[in-house]
């Protein structure tokens, strides 16, 4: 928005209310972008939402671009790779090479 008091992104344009837009994080699950209600519009990826609209941009898509009213600049949403570790599973055949081992050590 256009107000500093009640904006962590500030945009300094006439088109830009003083609370335009809300962008979140829903762990694990989106980004979610709502419109506050400004006479000039939230865009996301350059679709304009509806007036008090909401949008939740799913994790998978890495690159999101928010534009506010008719302002010259736009905040570009990067989603992190998160990465998710899966447990190894051992093969029947290492499992075979473990068992012949410890029998010939023994």
């Amino acid at each position: 928005g256009r107000q500093a008091s009640a904006a962590d992104i500030r945009v300094d344009h006439k088109s830009v209310s003083r609370r335009h837009t809300a962008m979140y994080y829903k762990q694990n699950s989106h980004v979610v972008i709502q419109d506050l209600g400004g006479k000039h519009g939230t865009y996301v990826n350059n679709q304009r939402l509806e007036k008090h609209g909401k949008i939740e941009l799913p994790l998978e898509a890495k690159e999101h671009t928010v534009r506010f009213g008719n302002a010259p600049v736009a905040c570009q949403i990067i989603i992190p790779e998160i990465e998710q570790k899966q447990p190894q599973k051992e093969t029947q055949h290492a499992s075979e090479e473990n068992k012949d081992q410890s029998q010939s050590l023994s």
